[in-house]
């Protein structure tokens, strides 16, 4: 099974927006917050300069939504595949293929 570096918990979130008590705008809101505190060293993997880039990039693009008062779900989800496809990157090779290391685990 893949060892993940970082990870965030939505849990507490994710169900009140999918029961509707939190909005699409809220929800960003927090995940922004709480994807803005996940920094890699260089004991998670020797890119990790160009994992803070593109992590900060797709928090960018999250904050863009903040600051569109028209966003939408499906804005929302496709900046979401982009952190689901940053997660699960691979930065470390040197393991066995069910050992490996993955960017960022996603709990919701």
């Amino acid at each position: 099974m893949a060892h993940w570096v970082k990870k965030i918990d939505l849990k507490d979130v994710w169900n009140k927006a999918e029961n509707g008590e939190l909005s699409i705008l809220a929800l960003t809101k927090i995940l922004v917050e709480r994807l803005s505190v996940i920094h890699y060293l260089k004991k998670d993997s020797e890119s990790f300069e160009q994992l803070n880039q593109d992590l900060e990039e797709i928090i960018g693009w999250f904050e863009d939504l903040i600051e569109d008062e028209n966003e939408d779900a499906d804005e929302f989800d496709s900046v979401l595949n982009e952190i689901y496809d940053f997660g699960d990157r691979t930065i470390s090779n040197n393991k066995p293929f069910h050992d490996t290391d993955k960017a960022l685990w996603i709990n919701k």
